[in-house]
């Protein structure tokens, strides 16, 4: 798994097995390693420009995506951003704007839980960064991809759900996305 925070998720893991007292062979722990996929967190399904899926949904984890984003080499950084209503709309903007370059705002269609545009709008004008409103994830994301040059990023980013609308652009077999996902978490 890609993301500077996935070191300190294993360190957590590992701590909890030990103190579970349960053996588990240090070779099944680094195969499990190896071939774990979290569809959604630090995601890379386009290069050049390179664009990249974090289901960041609070200020805490857009903190991290924003800390591993200074791992890669990329000259602007576009940020497709759509939040659910209930969460820090203000933090996660002021977070996520100090990198972004140009943001695309939209809204995702889960449960009717997208935050209103206008209240994106609002906060990142607050940051003087040039913005587009799209009320479709998967348009926002063209757009973004567009705009961006071969050596550019873009983000996708600020909920689960906005993640989700944008991997099937990607990946257009719901139901294959699902087993994916379920057949890399199988206890």
């Amino acid at each position: 798994m890609a993301g500077k925070f996935q070191l300190r998720n294993i360190s957590c893991a590992l701590t909890a097995i030990n103190s579970l007292n349960r053996k588990i062979p240090t070779g099944a722990i680094k195969n499990g390693l190896k071939n774990v996929r979290w569809p959604g967190r630090f995601e890379v399904v386009n290069e050049k420009p390179l664009i990249l899926l974090d289901g960041a949904k609070d200020p805490e984890s857009l903190r991290n995506v924003v800390e591993s984003l200074g791992l890669l080499d990329y000259e602007k950084l576009y940020t497709v951003l759509g939040i659910s209503r209930d969460k820090s709309i203000s933090e996660m903007v002021r977070e996520i704007s100090e990198k972004t370059d140009f943001f695309v705002l939209t809204k995702h269609k889960v449960m009717d839980r997208g935050a209103d545009i206008e209240n994106l709008r609002e906060e990142v004008e607050k940051h003087k960064k040039p913005f587009l409103i799209f009320d479709d994830v998967k348009n926002a994301v063209r757009k973004a991809k567009k705009l961006a040059d071969k050596n550019d990023l873009v983000l996708v980013t600020g909920s689960l759900f906005t993640v989700a609308e944008a991997r099937e652009l990607w990946f257009k077999n719901k139901a294959k996305m699902g087993r994916e996902f379920n057949e890399n978490f199988r206890i």
